[in-house]
């Protein structure tokens, strides 16, 4: 597969999950057993920006590096963000998961 490829395969999982996500934040209002669930912060579903396009000329050293510098720090940006999604799911699931196993009332005599 090829860089371009595997970009493309990439870039169309990233709005999958943000459509996913969505679906989450619709129901911001929603409760769960008494509990809000608010939508994840916008920082972390802001979509991540995209590789550099290449000009259509021969590049410098100095360009190369330039460019190649540019997309690493896009992506190690992107990675944050998508370990805080991750952190912030996991939050929301530890929650609903702590919600779930909490004694019920008394049964009545």
């Amino acid at each position: 597969m090829s860089y371009a490829q595997n970009w493309t395969s990439r870039a169309v999982r990233i709005p999958m999950l943000l459509v996913a996500l969505s679906a989450l934040a619709a129901c911001s209002g929603s409760t769960v057993s008494g509990a809000r669930i608010d939508a994840p912060p916008p920082s972390l579903t802001a979509p991540c920006r995209d590789p550099l396009r290449l000009p259509a000329r021969d590049a410098t050293q100095e360009d190369v590096e330039l460019w190649w510098r540019s997309d690493r720090a896009n992506l190690l940006a992107c990675g944050d963000k998508h370990s805080g999604l991750v952190a912030w799911i996991e939050g929301l699931l530890d929650a609903m998961q702590s919600e779930n196993s909490r004694p019920g009332p008394e049964p009545s005599d």
